[in-house]
């Protein structure tokens, strides 16, 4: 009988030897672990007054200093690839560490940047394609 993925469990449990060899031989081994490269999105449902009751404020008086700075886009409507990179008004860049790219509609894209100064420096996101050319008006960050 020829191993398939439809079949190799059934033949794991049939203790045949090539279903073992087949994991191996397709995966690697039979334990493979994979680096998750987005977001997971949960759908969580809870009543506001339930969600209420289980929260506690703490308040912080310190300043907190952000760790990164992460911003949220759609790409549905554009079949382009697209990515952002912020550049403050004395032309400091910094291009994405982590990102998320797609146009399926429903999926969220993502570009995550080292963090930048709000307080003390005005930015604007500039988009751009894979060959580094700008592809549209720069969207200031407020």
């Amino acid at each position: 009988m020829k191993i398939t993925e439809e079949n190799v469990v059934q033949q794991i449990k049939n203790r045949n030897e090539k279903a073992i060899a087949f994991i191996i031989q397709t995966y690697g081994g039979l334990a493979k672990y994979r680096a998750i490269d987005h977001p997971w999105v949960f759908d969580v449902k809870i009543s506001t007054s339930q969600l209420a009751k289980e929260t506690t404020t703490f308040n912080v008086d310190k300043t907190v200093t952000p760790i990164s700075t992460l911003v949220y886009y759609d790409l549905t409507k554009t079949s382009e690839a697209t990515y952002f990179k912020i550049v403050s008004a004395s032309g400091k860049e910094w291009s994405f560490k982590a990102a998320f790219n797609s146009n399926t509609a429903g999926d969220q894209s993502y570009s995550r940047y080292a963090p930048i100064d709000m307080k003390n420096e005005t930015y604007l996101l500039i988009p751009y394609n894979e060959h580094n050319e700008k592809i549209g008006p720069s969207i200031p960050i407020k």
